[in-house]
């Protein structure tokens, strides 16, 4: 699956993924499409190695999920020793992936990677 966006959407894309930096502990953001190519980053982050991982946690949770017949999932926190991942299923399929230094902080987290999904959602919506 190819994923094109317009110029204005990347444009719009890349301006959403540098708000990312109000983020309570923002270490890095990514935006892949579903087949684990990066769209767009920002932070420190690698772009295709983030975006390899988000798109397999949400294949290999898909698969998981099917065995006790759930639908797949749409958002996902994850907590590593000293990473928390907020990751979103946009409506195109693509995969948003914020990360935090700030692992107790999910609340925060999770509101403010919402918002991101919402703008981006809207970007590939209407401005692809």
């Amino acid at each position: 699956m190819t994923q094109q966006f317009s110029k204005t959407a990347m444009i719009y894309i890349e301006k959403t993924l540098r708000e990312c930096e109000q983020c309570i502990g923002f270490s890095g953001a990514a935006l892949s499409n579903p087949d684990g190519l990066v769209l767009a980053m920002h932070g420190q982050i690698s772009g295709d190695e983030a975006a390899a991982c988000a798109s397999s946690l949400f294949v290999e949770s898909t698969t998981a999920l099917s065995y006790i017949e759930e639908s797949e999932p749409k958002i996902m926190l994850i907590w590593t020793a000293n990473k928390l991942l907020a990751l979103h299923q946009l409506k195109d399929g693509s995969i948003l992936l914020i990360t935090s230094t700030e692992i107790n902080s999910y609340h925060t987290v999770l509101k403010f990677s919402l918002d991101i999904a919402k703008k981006l959602n809207h970007a590939v919506s209407v401005l692809s």
